[in-house]
């Protein structure tokens, strides 16, 4: 699992510490991802493998205190919200997760940047949009999924209606598989790590179920601001059509347990402007559906970090 993660990278570490660049670049464990596998190489050099966690989860971080402050200077994001937002990070990926798992919140970490850099800055470089959306694919290929449907959402222009395809998407991929000689690379790394993700067998558990319920949460209250006839504060068309295409991407991934969490942690990190908007209108313990959420996150949070946490104690 994530929170085991840890122990594998470091007898990775372990065994490439004698690899040259060339062959590191060439061999490396993650040499498809470049960011990944030269920061293995560079870890592996100095001898103080708990750089190799130090680093990432400082970043992180870094990267979400940094997105905050922008919101809170841009926006006048309330320190309530943001602390709701980051605290709601931290349930759904985990402490143990974040310090652990390494690359994957490291990656989300970028790509948070990169979508909000996308959605809600107004003066924007095409340059620097590119490389931040880059850099999360060159951590974990599990970001070039996301990739793709910005890609198809710029292009196609998807609309409220034609959004909820997206359920669908596994009959895409079963025809994409057929084609598959004749896609784009882009397209075809995509369609091997949707396999990696396939070779997971469903287990139902309590995580999985609260997670099935925050989902249902947060595409509830989406579908609910839509309807609202208030100026937003933070939110704009074009973010909140794009942030329920992920839900509903998310959603309609039950069957893959793994990718299912994955692009709920994701969600998370972009919640931000949802989560302020939804907290201008409602007040927790007040509203019925805002208090259940942040309950939620609590009770993800203890079965996904405290019992795992009081296992490895008693280990």
């Amino acid at each position: 699992t994530m929170n085991y993660d840890l122990f594998r990278y470091h007898r990775i570490l372990g065994t490439i510490k004698d690899y040259s660049f060339d062959r590191m670049l060439n061999y490396g464990p993650y040499r498809d991802t470049i960011i990944t596998n030269s920061f293995f190489y560079f870890v592996s050099k100095t001898n103080n493998f708990s750089l190799f966690s130090a680093i990432p989860t400082t970043m992180i971080f870094g990267l979400i205190i940094f997105a905050s402050w922008k919101f809170i200077n841009i926006f006048s994001v309330k320190f309530s919200h943001v602390s709701f937002f980051i605290i709601s990070i931290i349930s759904t990926s985990g402490m143990l997760g974040i310090i652990s798992g390494v690359r994957q919140n490291w990656a989300w970490a970028f790509l948070m940047v990169a979508i909000y850099y996308d959605f809600f800055s107004n003066n924007q470089n095409k340059i620097i949009k590119v490389f931040l959306y880059f850099i999360p694919s060159a951590i974990h290929l599990s970001s070039l999924p996301i990739l793709i449907i910005r890609l198809v959402y710029n292009f196609l222009k998807i609309n409220n209606t034609s959004r909820f395809f997206f359920l669908f998407w596994p009959l895409i991929i079963v025809f994409l598989n057929q084609i598959y000689a004749y896609l784009p690379i882009l397209f075809q790394i995509t369609l091997d790590q949707f396999g990696i993700y396939e070779n997971f067998d469903l287990v139902i558990t309590p995580l999985l179920m609260i997670k099935v319920f925050v989902y249902l949460l947060l595409i509830q209250q989406i579908l609910k601001i839509e309807k609202m006839p208030f100026k937003w504060s933070v939110l704009n068309k074009d973010f909140i059509n794009f942030y329920m295409i992920l839900l509903l991407f998310g959603f309609s991934s039950f069957y893959v347990p793994t990718l299912f969490g994955r692009i709920l942690s994701l969600v998370i990190f972009i919640s931000l402007p949802i989560f302020s908007d939804l907290l201008n209108l409602y007040t927790i313990g007040k509203n019925i559906k805002i208090t259940i959420l942040a309950i939620t996150f609590l009770l993800h949070f203890v079965y996904q970090d405290l019992i795992p946490f009081a296992r490895l104690l008693n280990l």
